[in-house]
C-alpha cells in the first residue's frame, strides 16, 4: 500500500512514487478480462486475451492518447464513434482506481450501470501499454511541494475552472475556520489518489446488480437452447440468487 510509502522515515524519491503507482494496475490480464466481462453492461461485447487475438485498434482510435495515471486514480477521455476532438463529439471521462493489483473502483460519464465499454477500453488500453501513459505521485505529494501562495492559487484557480465546486469549498473553508469543527480534529486529509490503508485489504469491486443481470441473461440463453428434458433439469439445480450469494467464494479466482 502507498501508505508505507507516507510514513516512510525518510524521503521517498518521486520517480520511485510513480513506479509503485504504476504496478499498482493488475498484471494478470486474464483476471482483469475475467472482471470486465462479468461486471459488464454489454453482456454481448466479450474481451478475450491478447493470447487468443490482436489487441483491438479500436482502443487507440477512440481514446485520446492522454491517459492520466495520478497516484491510484486512472482516467482517459474517449471519442464515442471513432472521432478525435471534435467540437460537436460528446467525451466521456472513465476512471478506475487500483490498489495492490486489483481494480477497486470504476465510473464513468456515462453514467452506465456496471463496466460500460469506456471504462474497458481505459483499462484495456493501460494493460497493453497502447498510449502515452503519464504517470504522478498520489496528490498529496505534490501538494507538499506548494507554498502556502500557490496553495491559495490552486484553490481559486479550481474555484474559477469549475464553479461548480465553489459552494464545497466555501463550506471546506468555513470548517477550517472553526477550531471545533470535526475536519480541524482530524490529523491530515483524505487523499483519493493515495490507495488504501496498511491494515486495509484490496478488493475487487463487484457490482452485484450488473454480475447478476449478466448470468440473468446467460443461464436464460442457455436454457432457451436446451431440450425439454435437459431444460426440467437446469432448473432442478442452483438459483441465480444462490449463486449471487455465494459470488464471493466461487467468483473464478478472483478473490472478494
Amino acid at each position: 500500500p502507498f501508505e508505507l510509502v507516507l510514513i516512510h522515515p525518510q524521503k521517498v524519491p518521486e520517480d520511485l512514487q510513480e513506479r509503485v503507482a504504476f504496478w499498482a494496475f493488475p498484471t494478470d490480464e486474464e483476471t482483469v478480462l475475467r472482471f470486465l466481462n462479468l461486471s459488464s453492461v454489454d453482456s454481448e461485447t466479450s474481451l478475450r486475451s491478447s493470447k487468443d487475438s490482436t489487441p483491438s485498434r479500436q482502443i487507440q482510435e477512440r481514446i485520446k492518447l492522454n491517459i492520466t495515471q495520478i497516484g491510484m486514480h486512472i482516467t482517459a477521455e474517449v471519442y464515442p464513434d471513432k472521432k478525435l476532438a471534435k467540437p460537436s463529439t460528446r467525451v466521456y471521462h472513465p476512471s478506475i482506481r487500483v490498489d495492490r493489483g486489483c481494480i477497486t473502483e470504476y465510473r464513468c460519464s456515462c453514467q452506465a450501470a456496471g463496466v460500460c465499454s469506456h471504462v474497458k477500453e481505459l483499462c484495456m488500453a493501460r494493460m497493453h501499454m497502447d498510449c502515452v501513459l503519464r504517470v504522478h505521485a498520489p496528490l498529496s505529494e505534490s501538494l507538499n511541494h506548494l507554498d502556502g501562495s500557490q496553495l491559495q492559487k490552486l484553490v481559486q484557480y479550481l474555484a474559477e475552472k469549475t464553479p461548480r465546486l465553489i459552494p464545497s469549498l466555501q463550506g471546506l473553508v468555513s470548517e477550517l475556520q472553526d477550531p471545533k469543527s470535526e475536519i480541524n480534529a482530524i490529523d491530515g486529509a483524505p487523499d483519493p489518489t493515495a490507495g488504501g490503508l496498511c491494515s486495509e485489504r484490496a478488493f475487487w469491486y463487484l457490482d452485484r446488480v450488473a454480475i447478476k443481470a449478466n448470468l440473468k441473461r446467460n443461464y436464460e440463453k442457455i436454457i432457451q437452447g436446451l431440450g425439454a428434458t435437459d431444460r426440467e433439469t437446469h432448473r432442478r439445480g442452483p438459483t441465480i440468487n444462490s449463486v449471487i450469494k455465494d459470488l464471493p467464494k466461487y467468483l473464478l479466482g478472483i478473490e472478494q
